[in-house]
């Protein structure tokens, strides 16, 4: 009797800096000199870093159908070294990008792998992988929204009476006491179009979530009142803001790009030693061109 043969697992690290946003093509190089036979018709999992602090995604994965000693392509040269692998996989089936940055499994995954130094490696941790596959699947679920998941962590926490928990959910959420207060501190109205209409305005944290203490998560003085265009482009670090109040915009956003979104205005009022403070925090760590 034939025993089935179980698939090997692989990571494979796609470094933005280097080779810019992640494109789902079915195709990933690396430096390292497997034999073809022992990654063909096993599974790559492609995980993408981005950012200071550092952000990590699984943007992809699926089975590796070909290998192909090769030059290494243009778009990956970014070292003397030419000669490599190209890895050819079919996606077994399309997924949004899942975070996985503070997750403790992951957390572990890196150090193991030495903060993916090495590029393209073998997974042999059984429970990573199952935690691999289950992050992946996850789309739709409370694991794949960050909000949601961070709700149900407050919801969670023993450590916490009813009444904080509530304000706790109603700031992550954007609602509640901390939505009353800037809606307060700008008059009903985004703090940089002036738009007054309730429904496309967020309440959105300065310094993110995730940075943040509870105290900071739930005070007023970290948040602006936004137009959902802007607190989109603040939240992901393509717009800040200066201590007078005016808009800085990312080199990331083409010219033509800024005039359609009729970028770089300013905050309609003068800012408080707390907001800036706030602010000093966005500009250094989610501001993106001042990430190191």
């Amino acid at each position: 009797m034939v025993c089935p043969r179980v698939m090997d697992h692989f990571l494979g690290y796609h470094k933005t800096e280097d080779l810019g946003p992640y494109v789902p093509n079915g195709v990933f190089f690396t430096a390292k000199n497997y034999r073809p036979l022992t990654v063909i018709s096993n599974k790559i999992w492609v995980i993408e870093g981005r950012a200071v602090p550092r952000e990590y995604r699984i943007v992809d994965a699926g089975t590796i159908f070909n290998v192909v000693s090769e030059k290494r392509p243009e778009r990956f040269r970014t070292s003397e070294q030419e000669e490599g692998l190209t890895i050819q996989f079919r996606t077994d089936e399309f997924n949004d990008p899942i975070e996985v940055t503070n997750y403790d499994w992951f957390i572990t995954l890196r150090a193991k792998l030495q903060n993916f130094s090495r590029g393209f490696a073998r997974l042999k941790d059984p429970d990573c992988i199952r935690e691999l596959e289950a992050a992946w699947n996850s789309r739709g679920t409370v694991a794949s929204h960050p909000e949601l998941a961070d709700v149900e962590k407050i919801l969670n926490d023993e450590t916490q009476d009813s009444t904080t928990k509530k304000r706790l959910v109603d700031a992550r959420l954007g609602q509640g006491r901390f939505r009353d207060q800037l809606e307060r501190r700008w008059e009903n109205a985004c703090a940089v179009t002036g738009c007054k209409v309730a429904s496309v305005l967020r309440a959105s944290h300065i310094k993110p979530w995730k940075d943040s203490g509870d105290d900071e998560r739930l005070d007023h003085n970290n948040g602006l009142l936004l137009a959902a265009h802007i607190d989109a482009l603040f939240d992901c670090g393509l717009i800040t803001f200066r201590d007078d109040g005016k808009m800085l915009v990312s080199r990331e956003i083409p010219g033509n790009e800024t005039r359609r979104l009729q970028l770089g205005g300013s905050l309609s009022k003068k800012l408080t030693n707390s907001e800036k403070s706030f602010l000093q925090h966005h500009r250094k760590h989610v501001y993106r061109d001042n990430r190191q």
